[in-house]
């Protein structure tokens, strides 16, 4: 996570839009996907994303 974070401010400047950073468990976004959560970016384990993609 520290090479994103470190990316940030250069990235923010780029586009002009401020971003916003969160950081949860596995479980907890997939939660958040299932439930509906908005993400613009997320990176997730294999696992998940399988898990997510076999739910349709």
């Amino acid at each position: 996570m520290p090479v994103i974070l470190a990316l940030v401010p250069a990235f923010e400047q780029r586009i002009g839009q401020r971003v916003i950073e969160g950081n949860d468990t596995a479980g907890a976004l997939e939660h958040g996907f299932v439930g509906g959560k908005r993400f613009d970016h997320a990176i997730l384990p294999t696992g998940i994303v399988d898990a997510l993609a076999a739910k349709g």
